[in-house]
């Protein structure tokens, strides 16, 4: 919550000083205007949640109050929306669009059908969204027994390149454990309700809804956690989540496990795994303008940095959130660029993996 704040103010400074869009001249242009948040995903997933949270919390400190919607957009794993954000929306701040991890993942890689790049998007707010690896209680009742019981283990998820299932098949590849199946066919939903029915035994979940429906499991040993994503601090390193400080990241859980630092290609590994997860778990639900909208920021800044320092907004993302710190403007193409810029081994190195393990299509 005090990064939050420290945030806000170093936003609402930066405005004062260098702000491009007097307070008279934002509200002229939005006052009657609607904004258009566009969703990728269906309504109870992670970037509806982030869009609703918008909605409520934006027209109350954008000036000129214009009215805020969502319109949903499904298809293609994203790419129906993402692809039309990038070819035809108005370029004018009545459209918007709520991004996530496979919208980032199909970009870097260049999945068959991807004709956007998230590079050419404005940020308007990075939401940074960690994900936890758990396990059925009564078959891993600790993670040290994690090893000895994995291969009696049926992992779901959702289908390749979903950003979670990159998550686990990555840690496999560090870890070196084997499961008894990966079933890569669930979304968010039906992947929790097949965990809780004892249809699968372990799965990888964004932490919001693992704080709502699974934490309170975990409380009572019904549910092992084993490892989380972490997300890029403000050192540029990954981190563990302050709401979840007890589980270790898989950099911290190999140490845990083997009493030593990973060498020799299960090192490069990991950190093509770091790299990855502090890109999607970052970006994993921005708010982009389309490319060519650059200009609309200055007409956004200063109702972003008011909302930011609403106590009720840093309660309600801080749900979301737990813990990670939302970043903004200048901030968040800095740091967008900063990891974008140790990619050149990364990028590369997925493309082959997802295209030869899972047969993902690739653009050539």
């Amino acid at each position: 919550m005090d990064k939050l704040r420290s945030i806000a103010v170093a936003v609402l400074v930066t405005i004062a000083l260098f702000g491009a869009v007097s307070q008279a001249a934002a509200e002229e242009y939005y006052k009657g205007k609607t904004i258009t948040i566009v969703v990728p995903h269906g309504p109870g997933g992670g970037a509806d949640r982030v869009s609703r949270l918008l909605a409520e919390y934006l027209p109350k400190h954008l000036p000129g109050s214009p009215r805020v919607v969502l319109r949903y957009m499904l298809g293609g794993q994203s790419l129906v929306a993402s692809n039309w954000f990038y070819n035809s929306a108005p370029k004018d701040g009545t459209v918007i669009m709520t991004g996530s991890g496979v919208v980032a993942v199909n970009s870097l890689v260049k999945t068959q059908g991807v004709e956007y790049d998230t590079r050419d998007f404005p940020v308007i707010m990075a939401f940074p969204v960690g994900v936890i690896t758990y396990a059925n209680g009564g078959k891993v009742p600790s993670a040290t027994e994690f090893f000895d019981r994995s291969k009696d283990l049926i992992y779901g998820g959702n289908p390749m390149p979903w950003t979670n299932t990159i998550h686990f098949e990555l840690a496999k590849e560090v870890l070196g454990f084997e499961v008894a199946n990966s079933i890569h066919g669930y979304d968010t939903g039906t992947g929790r309700t097949a965990f809780l029915s004892g249809e699968i035994d372990m799965t990888v979940e964004g932490v919001a809804h693992y704080a709502g429906s699974i934490m309170p499991l975990a409380e009572k040993g019904e549910v092992t956690p084993l490892w989380q994503s972490g997300i890029t601090g403000e050192s540029g390193k990954l981190e563990r989540l302050s709401m979840i400080s007890d589980v270790p990241t898989v950099r911290e859980f190999y140490v845990q496990q083997f009493g030593k630092e990973p060498e020799g290609e299960t090192e490069k590994v990991l950190n093509i795994f770091e790299w990855y997860s502090a890109y999607i778990r970052t970006f994993n639900k921005p708010i982009y303008l389309p490319p060519g909208a650059e200009d609309i920021l200055a007409h956004l800044d200063g109702g972003v940095a008011s909302m930011m320092s609403d106590p009720d907004f840093q309660a309600a993302s801080e749900k979301i959130l737990l813990g990670a710190q939302i970043y903004t403007g200048e901030s968040a193409k800095k740091v967008r660029a900063d990891i974008l810029a140790n990619s050149e081994e990364a990028i590369p190195w997925l493309r082959n993996w997802l295209s030869s393990e899972y047969g993902v299509k690739i653009n050539e």
